[in-house]
């Protein structure tokens, strides 16, 4: 009776990774058209395990953003009315989205156990050095003023400085119109 149960359970889980597969592959066309014709604006997710954040000496908020146990993929995701969500390999999204200095991208950073004061800051995101190897991420950043905007609860979350140290922690980066078209979704 065990032999039959697990035989079919390896069927069905069989199955279900060849559907998986298919509807991938479907998936990737489809979101790759979608992006083209309606101008999908992505925002991605960056988790690690834990962070350091160090003033760069001699220069004004500008810090090492150094975050390790990095997961292997960004999350991508758009809002409605599409609803596409993909992940991408760490270094494929890093050469596909602009990092420039006149136009860094921006990002929140939210630490998982951190004091209520400082949980979240917001931040602008330059040079991006990755390393599969060592599971670490780093960019230079520097932290904006608290952002005038309509979403009240989070301004009143925004921080204005993060722990040298820090546990669990995410980055929740700020989409942009075009700039991942070039990503093989496959």
């Amino acid at each position: 009776m065990d032999r039959v149960i697990t035989k079919t359970f390896a069927a069905i889980a069989l199955l279900a990774m060849a559907l998986f597969t298919v509807s991938y592959g479907v998936l990737a066309e489809e979101t790759e058209e979608l992006q083209r014709e309606k101008n999908v604006t992505f925002m991605f997710v960056q988790t690690a395990q834990s962070g350091i954040l160090i003033p760069v000496e001699g220069v004004d908020n500008l810090y090492t953003l150094t975050l390790m146990g990095v997961a292997p993929q960004t999350i991508a995701f758009s809002d409605r009315p599409e609803r596409i969500v993909i992940q991408a390999e760490m270094q494929q999204f890093l050469d596909s989205l602009a990092f420039s200095a006149e136009n860094p991208p921006n990002a929140a950073i939210e630490i998982l156990d951190a004091d209520e004061d400082e949980d979240v800051a917001v931040v602008e995101l330059f040079d991006p050095v990755y390393d599969a190897g060592s599971q670490t991420l780093q960019y230079n950043v520097s932290i904006l003023e608290e952002p005038e905007l309509s979403y009240a609860t989070f301004n009143e979350q925004a921080d204005q400085a993060l722990p040298e140290t820090f546990g669990p922690a995410a980055l929740f980066i700020d989409g942009c119109n075009g700039c991942c078209g070039h990503w093989d979704w496959r």
